[in-house]
C-alpha cells in the first residue's frame, strides 16, 4: 500500500516537472519573440530613448556659418554611443583643418584661418657679435575669432630698433611696441571681441604709430636724452597686409620667384642709392650707413610711410631690423627663407647668416608664412 502510494506520487512529480519545463520554455520563447518585435519597432524610430526617458543625441550634422564651414572644427557623422536606433550619415565625413600646435624653438606661434589664408609666424632676436646690449624690440600678436557672425582674423607684428646709447635705445623701442600693441588692442581687438565695428586698418595702424612716436618723444624730453627708435609694423587682416614704416627697419615680401622690399629706408645711403650715386652693395659698407633722417621720438609728429600688400598663399612676409640687411644682401635673405621648411627655421637661418657675416649690430626678424 505504501509502495503503490509512492509510485503514484512519484509519477505525479515527474509529470508536473515535465509540464513545468514545457511551460517555462514556451514563456521564454514568447518573450524572445516579443523582444524582437519591440526591438524592430524601436529601430524604425528616428531617435533612441534613454533609460531615463530623454531622447538620445542625434547624429552629427554639418556646422555652417552662412555658406562656409567653421574653422578648426571636424564635421563628421558619429556612430552610436551604445544601443540601436542611432543612424549613421551615409555621407563621408568632411574634415576641416584644426589649429596647429605651438612651435618650440625661437618663438613660433600658429594662427589658423578658414578663409582665405592660413599663416604661421615666428620671430628671433640676437645681440650680435659687437654690441653689448640688444636695443631691438619686437611684438607678435594673433587673434583668430570664429563665431556665428563670421570669422575675423587679425595679426599685428612690429620690429623696432632703438637708438640713443646706454639703455635709452632699449627703452625707446620697448615703449614704441607697447604703445602700438595697446592701441591696436583698444581699437581693433576689443571691438572684435565685443562684436562691434572696428576702425579702418590702415588709418588705425597709422594712428598707433603716431601715438608711439609721441610717447617716445615725451619720454626723451623727460629724461633729457636723444633716445629714438625705428619702427616697421605690419597689420594683417584676412589677406591684406598694411605696413607702417619709420626709419630703416624693413618689410619684405618673399616668394619662390624672388624677393621684394616693401618699405623704403629713411637713411642717407638709401637716398644716395636712389640718386644713383652709390650701388646697393656700396651702401652696405658705406661709412654713413647707420645715419637715418627719420625715426620715432625725433619730434612731436612724424611722417609715417604707409603701404598695403595683398598676401597670397605660399608668400612669406619678413620684418627685420637693419642688423640683417646691413650684413647680407637680398639674394641671401631670399635663399635663407625659401629653403627653410618652417618660419622658425627661417628665423634661425637669417640670424645665423647675419652672425656669420660679422654680426656688427643687433639683428631681429619676424617671419610669417602664408599657406
Amino acid at each position: 500500500m505504501d509502495n503503490v502510494a509512492s509510485l503514484s506520487g512519484g509519477a505525479s512529480l515527474v509529470l508536473f516537472a515535465t509540464l513545468g519545463a514545457a511551460a517555462l520554455l514556451a514563456v521564454i520563447g514568447l518573450a524572445f519573440l516579443l523582444a524582437r518585435w519591440w526591438r524592430t519597432r524601436i529601430d524604425s524610430q528616428p531617435a533612441l530613448a534613454n533609460i531615463d526617458g530623454n531622447a538620445a543625441p542625434p547624429t552629427a550634422q554639418a556646422v555652417e556659418v552662412g555658406e562656409e564651414p567653421q574653422a578648426g572644427r571636424e564635421v563628421a557623422a558619429t556612430t552610436a554611443l551604445s544601443g540601436a536606433g542611432v543612424q549613421v550619415s551615409p555621407h563621408p565625413p568632411e574634415t576641416y583643418p584644426a589649429t596647429q600646435p605651438l612651435n618650440s624653438g625661437v618663438g613660433a606661434v600658429t594662427s589658423r584661418l578658414a578663409l582665405p589664408l592660413t599663416w604661421r609666424v615666428a620671430w628671433a632676436s640676437h645681440v650680435g657679435h659687437v654690441r653689448q646690449l640688444n636695443e631691438d624690440s619686437l611684438v607678435a600678436l594673433n587673434l583668430d575669432m570664429v563665431s556665428q557672425r563670421g570669422h575675423d582674423p587679425l595679426g599685428l607684428f612690429v620690429v623696432a630698433d632703438g637708438m640713443g646709447g646706454q639703455a635709452a635705445g632699449e627703452v625707446a623701442s620697448q615703449t614704441a611696441i607697447k604703445v602700438i600693441a595697446r592701441s591696436v588692442a583698444q581699437q581693433m581687438v576689443t571691438p572684435l571681441l565685443d562684436g562691434e565695428e572696428v576702425a579702418a586698418a590702415e588709418a588705425m595702424l597709422h594712428a598707433a604709430c603716431q601715438q608711439a612716436n609721441k610717447a617716445v618723444y615725451d619720454l626723451s624730453r623727460q629724461q633729457r636724452n636723444d633716445m629714438g627708435t625705428t619702427c616697421v609694423a605690419a597689420l594683417l587682416r584676412e589677406s591684406v597686409v598694411y605696413v607702417a614704416n619709420v626709419g630703416d627697419s624693413r618689410a619684405y615680401i618673399v616668394g619662390d620667384a624672388g624677393i621684394r622690399q616693401v618699405t623704403v629706408d629713411h637713411s642717407l645711403v638709401e637716398r644716395l642709392v636712389a640718386r644713383g650715386q652709390i650701388t646697393r652693395e656700396e651702401a652696405r659698407v658705406h661709412q654713413d650707413r647707420n645715419f637715418i633722417y627719420r625715426h620715432l621720438g625725433e619730434k612731436a609728429n612724424v611722417d609715417i610711410d604707409m603701404f598695403s600688400v595683398q598676401l597670397h598663399p605660399q608668400h612669406w612676409l619678413l620684418l627685420c631690423s637693419d642688423g640683417l640687411n646691413s650684413m647680407i644682401d637680398d639674394e641671401a635673405i631670399h635663399r635663407a627663407i625659401i629653403t627653410a621648411p618652417t618660419p622658425d627655421r627661417a628665423c634661425q637661418a637669417l640670424i645665423d647668416c647675419a652672425l656669420m657675416a660679422g654680426g656688427d649690430d643687433n639683428v631681429s626678424v619676424v617671419v610669417l608664412h602664408a599657406a
